[in-house]
């Protein structure tokens, strides 16, 4: 259901956000900062924003220009918690924004020294097992996709920084 494909850029910026956790009530979105804030050159980056708010079955990916923001896919509900949901995120949005470079930037909450290593991608579930992706699963879900992520970054607490860099090193460049 993806549009045909846009011009090749410099960089595509996926910002992957799973926002519906047992958090009280989740994180909130940014995407109306990011529409007031970002000032992106869209001829240069694609940056593609990937939101999965608390409320309801509203995952949606919108690409985020110089002072406007456009909805480019209403999947409905996905679950960003799982690996294969990521490797089908990352193939789609390679595939439809292509560019010489790829910055995934992977949003969530860790808390507390038991989640210090577990990037809390975990829309409502019901067991801690199929909540939250561990490093093992993001490097191998990247890896299956194909796509050549030039940088990765986890945003939320740094708190896990050397065990990325430790085990995600052949999956990321930087």
């Amino acid at each position: 259901s993806f549009a045909p494909a846009a011009a090749e850029a410099a960089w595509t910026a996926l910002v992957y956000g799973s926002y519906d956790t047992h958090d009280a009530g989740g994180i909130p979105s940014s995407l109306q900062e990011m529409q007031h804030k970002v000032s992106v050159d869209s001829d240069r980056v694609h940056l593609l924003y990937l939101e999965d708010p608390p409320e309801g079955p509203n995952t949606r990916l919108w690409k985020v220009g110089a002072r406007r923001v456009e909805l480019v896919e209403d999947f409905g509900e996905l679950h960003l918690g799982r690996a294969e949901t990521l490797t089908m995120v990352l193939r789609l949005v390679h595939e439809r924004y292509p560019s010489r470079r790829f910055f995934l930037d992977l949003v969530g909450h860790t808390s507390a020294a038991v989640a210090a290593f577990l990037p809390d991608y975990f829309p409502a579930a019901d067991s801690w097992d199929t909540e939250r992706m561990m490093y093992w699963q993001i490097r191998a879900a990247i890896l299956a996709s194909g796509v050549p992520v030039d940088v990765l970054a986890l945003s939320g607490c740094g708190t896990g920084d050397l065990e990325i860099a430790a085990r995600l090193a052949d999956a990321a460049g930087f």
